[in-house]
């Protein structure tokens, strides 16, 4: 059987996950988070979706994110081999993948511990098959008193399909105020507006506001039958934070979703509950209030493809030496 580069256009594979879609190979494309993205394989039988991404000191590096067991068939070894020399020809030092389902395949591979991860090892799900009276009442009690008292309070919602520029600029506002809060950064406008183009029908946001004034704002993705709470912002105003608008906000991206037929939102991302000094601990402990389940993601793989990724990890050891 031949291996490589194969186009996916014009066709709709439900099964995927957002990471492994069309929308997301041109997300990357026309933003230029990648240098390349590409799908390789045999379409009827295993296949992936590709990125591939500078990772300092003028390296590259493969990543293969959201992989599903049901793009893996009978011919998974000889795919893999010959998408490994493939990259290696291309001068690529590694190729990491992380997979959202357990795959035996990759399990029984050798590979290497994975330093920087796409997607948080943890994420919270909440299930939205019960009634929307019984989802809230599941809840801890703080995150369901936030809830009613911004209701109680006047916060309006607003449901958003169509992106306007005034959106968008409302967005990037609340946006600035969060990063600059939370000391973090964000991509750019364009970046945003793309991510909103290409997912169509399979994105919303959800904004919360008071007198007109936007005080939080979220961007939820549809993928099978979850829903994904990928970005949020809100407002650093010390009279608007009181509102704790943010927890309504993500309730109402909740009822949206199950109305639209999902069965699971996915929160994306909390800290390892065996860490306590996780990075994520903070948002971990917001996202705590909604309720749901703590569920751990598929081990990570790294696959070295160079000679040069021992250079490689020696330079990162010598940066991470530098820092203490």
């Amino acid at each position: 059987m031949k291996y490589g580069i194969f186009d996916f256009s014009g066709k709709n594979i439900p099964e995927l996950s957002l990471w492994q879609s069309a929308a997301w190979k041109n997300i990357l494309t026309k933003s230029g988070q990648a240098r390349e993205v590409f799908y390789f394989g045999n379409p009827d039988a295993t296949f992936f979706l590709v990125e591939i991404r500078a990772v300092g000191a003028g390296f590259f590096g493969a990543f293969i994110l959201g992989v599903k067991d049901f793009q893996i068939a009978d011919d998974f070894s000889d795919c893999f081999k010959s998408l490994k020399n493939f990259l290696q020809k291309k001068g690529i030092i590694f190729l990491q993948v992380e997979p959202i389902e357990e795959i035996v395949e990759f399990q029984n591979l050798p590979s290497r511990e994975v330093s920087r991860k796409f997607l948080t090892p943890f994420t919270r799900i909440i299930s939205l098959n019960d009634d929307v009276e019984e989802i809230i009442a599941d809840m801890p009690q703080k995150g369901r008193y936030a809830i009613r008292n911004a209701e109680k309070k006047g916060v309006e919602i607003e449901i958003i399909t169509d992106f306007s520029e005034k959106i968008l600029d409302e967005w990037m506002k609340l946006l600035d105020e969060t990063t600059a809060r939370d000391a973090f950064s964000h991509n750019s406008r364009e970046y945003y507006e793309t991510f909103l183009q290409e997912l169509g029908n399979d994105v919303f946001m959800i904004a919360s506001k008071m007198n007109e004034k936007y005080l939080a704002m979220t961007i939820s993705v549809f993928s099978g039958k979850t829903a994904l709470y990928y970005y949020g912002a809100s407002t650093s105003d010390s009279e608007g934070r009181k509102l704790a608008s943010s927890y309504l906000t993500l309730w109402e991206s909740m009822k949206f979703s199950k109305n639209h037929g999902k069965t699971m939102y996915d929160l994306f991302g909390v800290a390892d509950p065996n860490n306590p000094n996780d990075p994520l601990l903070g948002v971990s402990q917001f996202k705590q209030k909604l309720g749901g389940k703590i569920h751990e993601l598929p081990k990570k793989f790294l696959f070295p493809i160079s000679f040069k990724f021992s250079i490689y990890s020696l330079l990162l050891k010598i940066k991470k030496f530098l820092k203490k």
